[in-house]
C-alpha cells in the first residue's frame, strides 16, 4: 500500500496508508475468478464432429477448422493474464511516434468545449509530513456535495499502528457525526486541487467517514471499535445546486 500523510481536525499530520478501493476488492476476491466457458446446444461428439456421410473428422481436421472459423481469436494470447502493462504512441503506419503534442480540453456540464490549452505536467503536491493534505475545516452535507460533485475515483485510508488508528478513528467519527464531507486540500492553505503522482490529474478531494456505529456498513464481528474512511476525488463539478 501507498502512503500519506494528512491533517485532522486538529491540525495534527499523521502519515497513514491508501489504497484504490476498487483494487481492494479485487484483491478479495482474486481467490475465486470466474471464468466464462462457451458451449453448443449439441452435446453429441458424433453431431458436432460428423460429416454428412456419417464419417468421423480426424483431430487434424477439427483443428484447423477450429483455426479457420474463429480467426479474430489469437491463439498465443488468448487466456493470458495481464497484470503490467506501458503504454506506446504510435502513428498510421504503426510505428512509435517521437514528435508528441498534447492538448487538455475543459468541458463544461453539458459536454461543450469550454476551453482547450497545452497540457501541462502537474507535479506531485502531497506525500509527507512537510506536505499533508490539509484539513481546511469545509464541512459538505452529503446532499450538497451528492448534486454538486462527481466522483470518479474511491480511495481507502488504513492506519499502520495504534496511534493512526486512534487518528483516523477520530475522523471518521466526527465527519460522521456530522454527516459531512471535508473538504482536503493542498498548498499552504490547502486551496489547491491534490496531484497524487508526478503527472498525474488534479482533483478535488473530499473525506468521508463511518464507524461502527453505522449499520449500512458491514464490519467483522467485533465489538471493537472500527472505521472506514474514504478519499473521494473529484475532476467535475456542477456549476449550480439544484
Amino acid at each position: 500500500m501507498r502512503k500519506i500523510a494528512i491533517q485532522d481536525m486538529r491540525k495534527r499530520s499523521a502519515v497513514v496508508c491508501f489504497e484504490n478501493a476498487k483494487v481492494l476488492e479485487k484483491k478479495k476476491t482474486e481467490n475465486h475468478k470466474i471464468r466464462r466457458i462457451k458451449t453448443l446446444s449439441e452435446k453429441s461428439y458424433e453431431k458436432i464432429y460428423g460429416t454428412e456421410s456419417g464419417k468421423m473428422i480426424s483431430d487434424e481436421e477439427i483443428f484447423n477448422q477450429f483455426i479457420s472459423t474463429n480467426s479474430e481469436i489469437d491463439f498465443e494470447k488468448t487466456g493470458c493474464e495481464i497484470k503490467e502493462l506501458h503504454r506506446l504512441y504510435s502513428g498510421k503506419n504503426g510505428k512509435a511516434a517521437d514528435d508528441l503534442w498534447f492538448e487538455e480540453t475543459i468541458f463544461d456540464k453539458d459536454g461543450n468545449v469550454k476551453d482547450i490549452h497545452p497540457f501541462v505536467k502537474k507535479e506531485k503536491n502531497i506525500s509527507d509530513l512537510d506536505t499533508p493534505l490539509k484539513w481546511t475545516n469545509k464541512y459538505i452535507p452529503y446532499d450538497v456535495a451528492a448534486k454538486k460533485y462527481v466522483v470518479s475515483q474511491i480511495y481507502r485510508l488504513y492506519h499502520l499502528d495504534c496511534l493512526t488508528f486512534d487518528f483516523l478513528y477520530d475522523i471518521a467519527n466526527d465527519l460522521e457525526s456530522r454527516e459531512c464531507l471535508m473538504y482536503m486540500g493542498s498548498g499552504e492553505n490547502g486551496d489547491e486541487p491534490v496531484v497524487f503522482r508526478e503527472g498525474g490529474k488534479p482533483y478535488r478531494v473530499f473525506l468521508k467517514g463511518k464507524t461502527e456505529k453505522n449499520k449500512n456498513i458491514l464490519f467483522h464481528t467485533s465489538n471493537e471499535k472500527q472505521y472506514q474512511l474514504t478519499l473521494l476525488l473529484c475532476e467535475m463539478e456542477y456549476g449550480n445546486e439544484e
